[in-house]
């Protein structure tokens, strides 16, 4: 358990500055009072991180370490 934790901290670990850049593209279009733009960007977020993380994990057997790099794909992509 603790070896597949530390794969998916290691990988999600990797995506630390375009978090950073979307919290703040987010808070400057709340702050301009566009919520549309931030909640569109978390539907297509949520779709390409579902469609990847069945891709990755139950086709390619990727498990923990798939989720891991889907949750990223779809927050460098959103």
């Amino acid at each position: 358990m603790l070896s597949a934790s530390d794969t998916y901290v290691q990988i999600r670990g990797l995506e630390w500055l375009t978090i950073l850049v979307g919290w703040v593209a987010q808070s400057a279009s709340l702050g301009m009072k566009d919520s549309w733009g931030p909640l569109k960007a978390l539907v297509v977020a949520s779709v390409i991180n579902g469609i990847c993380d069945v891709v990755l994990c139950s086709f390619f057997g990727y498990g923990i370490a798939g989720a891991a790099w889907a949750t990223m794909a779809s927050q460098v992509v959103a």
